[in-house]
């Protein structure tokens, strides 16, 4: 089942460190901010909000390094051939509110099944990475007809004097995390 589309994740048991609230999420925002299936925040979103955008151009102040995490699902081409688009739509449903669980709306869905998450710079940005990686592959997913599967994220940690070069550095260590054989957390150095 899907979030209604337009409305935050109920409010999650979040992993320790992180306050309660990002700084930099809207307190309402337009339906169309939302994908509609998984109720993250959008691409677009967090890219055009100049209010609160997770990728721009712009140099972050000394005082907004936030980190940025790449999180990417691995076997959903295995999944989706054997369960169908359906199944596959609800294990990204899933991991979503498993993400949100994890860390509040800080999740924006930036590709199939990629999300990046935003955090604040004074938080423990190894140990969050480690609890996601865990709420998502822990516990196997319900795909339909009784089956279910364990599913696995790669998890790319960047940081960097602009938006564009944090995500493009959390995304070349997802990447590489992936190469290794994914269900890790790899930080961009």
């Amino acid at each position: 089942m899907a979030v209604e589309a337009g409305a935050p994740p109920p409010a999650p048991a979040l992993l320790p460190g992180l306050p309660s609230r990002p700084a930099w999420a809207p307190d309402a925002c337009p339906a169309e901010a939302r994908d509609p299936l998984t109720g993250a925040f959008t691409r677009a979103a967090f890219v055009a909000d100049p209010a609160a955008p997770l990728v721009s151009d712009a140099p972050r102040e000394a005082s907004m390094e936030d980190w940025i995490l790449d999180v990417d699902v691995k076997d959903m081409r295995r999944l989706l051939d054997l369960f169908g688009i359906p199944s596959g739509d609800q294990v990204l449903v899933d991991a979503t509110r498993r993400l949100h669980a994890c860390v509040g709306d800080r999740v924006a869905r930036w590709a199939g099944d990629e999300w990046l998450v935003r955090l604040e710079p004074e938080v423990d940005v190894r140990a969050v990475a480690e609890g996601i990686r865990r709420a998502v592959g822990d516990v196997p997913f319900d795909v339909g007809e009784g089956h279910r599967e364990r599913v696995t994220v790669s998890i790319g940690i960047g940081r960097a004097d602009t938006w564009a070069q944090a995500v493009i550095r959390a995304s070349t260590a997802m990447a590489l995390a992936s190469q290794e054989g994914g269900d890790r957390v790899r930080e961009a150095h």
